[in-house]
């Protein structure tokens, strides 16, 4: 299971604990394809007040 903020745009941004960066959701996808990963399972969930736009990918390795 992989946690991340959704962007357009592969972005660097400032977070509370350490820099933190956007991805768009099928970018990452890709990559773990690449990488040798199965994806499962994805969750999306939009901005909702102060709340950045969320993402989650489920995945297992071939």
């Amino acid at each position: 299971m992989l946690g991340f903020f959704i962007g357009e745009d592969i972005a660097a941004f400032d977070h509370k604990v350490t820099t933190a960066y956007r991805w768009p959701i099928d970018a990452l996808a890709s990559r773990l394809r690449r990488a040798g990963f199965r994806e499962i399972d994805r969750l999306q969930r939009p901005a909702e007040g102060d709340a950045r736009p969320h993402g989650a990918l489920a995945a297992t390795a071939d």
